[in-house]
């Protein structure tokens, strides 16, 4: 437990390393085995979700060689990352609904709620979980960028109300404001939601006899927060646990775990490249300060001249 702690207050790098270091504890050098996965781009979802579901959990610490079929190529690490870039397309396209865009942006995803309209869609946000597990073993950076509260609860981490605003902004509001302001005699909710299914209404309690019982002044902070857990958990569970599965077939969940929230990201997705150039054409100045001030001509070239991290920090 101590080590664990004196992980998780590394920086970053340091933490990176040591995990990596861990990882290759479990590794299968390719001279005694190897997992060969055939790639039909006609079939590329379907192909590659047979080929997984057929692996054991220890095969994934073996070196993957992937083949396109009819090409003739050899996998020196770029049919790797072609294959992970491919699927990863694939699977978060919102129009296969097991994900669909968060609430704030068209760019980060998060489980969709409605997913079941896939009638696998469990076995495949397994595959989904064991694709991004593999993905970070082999140390691929891959484009799925995920939401802040997606990354958390695949750390095992509460979420709160803030969270909330990247998935249901909405929601988020009317919350708000029932926690920030009197209701008594304002707003008439009960603690129970509607749930649409196919044009089907049906009413879901949020605690025993829900619908019977009206959100007042005194408790309200409770309705805020059953509210929030039926939208962030309940609803997803099913989907969030198979997720979950498949990534720790791959990472055992204690390593994963000594990263927080924003380092998961930085593990999955790398460092987005940010555009120097155009923030500082497209930068407007106020007050005493123009393009030519002495602070400003210091200020762009420290961004220009230091490292991508800094450029994200200040992004």
């Amino acid at each position: 437990m101590e080590l664990q702690q004196d992980i998780c207050a590394l920086p970053f790098e340091k933490k990176k390393e040591w995990f990596y270091g861990q990882l290759d504890k479990f590794r299968v050098s390719w001279q005694r085995a190897w997992i060969t996965i055939d790639v039909d781009r006609q079939n590329l979802l379907l192909a590659a979700y047979n080929q997984f579901r057929s692996l054991g959990q220890h095969d994934f610490h073996k070196e993957f060689k992937f083949k396109f079929l009819g090409e003739i190529a050899q996998d020196a690490g770029g049919l790797s990352r072609e294959f992970f870039t491919l699927i990863c397309q694939v699977l978060f396209d919102p129009n296969l609904a097991l994900f669909c865009y968060s609430d704030v942006d068209t760019i980060t995803y998060q489980i969709n709620p409605h997913s079941w309209i896939n009638e696998a869609h469990l076995d495949y946000f397994h595959f989904a979980g064991r694709i991004i597990g593999k993905a970070i073993f082999d140390k691929q950076i891959i484009q799925c960028a995920l939401s802040r509260p997606l990354y958390k609860q695949l750390l095992d981490v509460s979420v709160d109300l803030e969270d909330l605003a990247f998935v249901d902004q909405q929601m988020y509001n009317s919350l708000q404001w029932i926690r920030d302001n009197r209701v008594q005699d304002v707003i008439f909710e009960h603690f129970a939601v509607e749930e649409d299914t196919f044009g089907e209404k049906r009413v879901v309690d949020l605690k025993e006899g829900g619908r019977n019982v009206a959100v007042c002044e005194d408790n309200k902070e409770e309705y805020v927060q059953l509210r929030l857990e039926y939208k962030m958990k309940t609803a997803i569970q099913p989907q969030l646990q198979r997720l979950c599965d498949g990534l720790y077939d791959v990472i055992p969940a204690p390593l994963l775990k000594v990263f927080d929230f924003s380092q998961l990201e930085l593990l999955i997705n790398g460092l987005p490249t940010l555009d120097t150039a155009d923030w500082k054409a497209n930068t407007t100045y106020a007050g005493d300060f123009t393009a030519k001030h002495p602070v400003v001509l210091w200020f762009w070239e420290t961004v220009c001249n230091e490292s991508v991290c800094l450029s994200v920090c200040l992004s």
